[in-house]
């Protein structure tokens, strides 16, 4: 018999090979796991956010009933009507099933589909935008209050001799 170098080294690469196969694996399990239970909480807080908008939408319907503008009011109760399903469907459905419906309209409606996603990045993009504008803004006002502070608490502040 002659000793082969390369099957010993197979032998013992083998079960390395295994155990990082199964490291990876459970690893990629765990991701998938902590991004579905990251999903399903910004799915709820999204669902949440939509039934608060229709509420608002519902409020100035009911107005504009009060001020006799009836066509426009009926379009706003349809559209809360809207948004309020949407938030319905959220709630009811689980992240695959959206997952697996967006997949389809995808299929169905390529065109619909790239539109609604530049849509949604624009709107994305133009809240991401606003956010920051307002923490800039919410720093600075702070900045000067603390500073405005300091200068009314300092002794020597307007002295200019």
């Amino acid at each position: 018999m002659e000793n082969n170098p390369n099957v010993s080294k197979q032998t013992t690469i083998s079960p390395t090979v295994d155990r990082v196969k199964s490291d990876a694996t459970e690893v990629m399990d765990k991701a998938k796991s902590a991004g579905r239970e990251h999903l399903e909480s910004e799915k709820q807080a999204a669902a949440t956010q939509a039934e608060k908008v229709a509420g608002v939408i519902e409020q100035a319907s009911s107005q504009l009933k009060e001020s006799n503008l009836h066509t426009l009011a009926d379009y706003t109760t349809e559209l809360a009507a809207g948004i309020k399903n949407f938030s319905e469907g959220l709630q009811n459905r689980s992240v695959d099933e959206l997952i697996t419906d967006i997949r389809d309209m995808a299929r169905r409606n390529p065109t619909a589909f790239i539109l609604g996603s530049v849509v949604v990045g624009i709107g994305i993009s133009r809240f991401f935008k606003a956010s920051a504008e307002r923490r800039q803004q919410t720093s600075y006002r702070e900045n000067q209050t603390r500073d405005r502070q300091y200068n009314e608490s300092d002794p020597s502040f307007g002295d200019y001799e």
